[in-house]
């Protein structure tokens, strides 16, 4: 599997120094697949990922947020998530 990395990396570099963006998105598009594949075939794998993924990314100062307000009211009892990443949430049955 490195060997393959490897040799798409080169590849998608030459594609992309070529100015060739068909091979280099011929390239990409496989590797996505082969990603998502394996992302499917192991869930646990994706949840892994996302986090490290998150812990990679920069952290940015001054990145605006948006501030999102819910009003629940009537007679039905109901459960709410609010948020933006939930991991590992029991399923409720009511």
């Amino acid at each position: 599997m490195d060997e393959e990395l490897e040799a798409s990396r080169a590849e998608l570099i030459a594609a992309r120094d070529g100015e060739d963006p068909d091979v280099a998105a011929d390239i990409e598009d496989e590797w996505r697949l082969r990603m998502r594949r394996a992302l499917r075939a192991d869930p646990a794998a994706a949840q892994e990922l996302r986090l490290l993924l998150d812990e990679l990314a920069p952290r940015t100062a001054g990145v605006s947020t948006v501030t999102v307000n819910n009003n629940i009211s009537g007679g039905t009892q109901s459960v709410v998530n609010q948020g933006q990443n939930f991991y590992g949430l029991p399923t409720v049955h009511g």
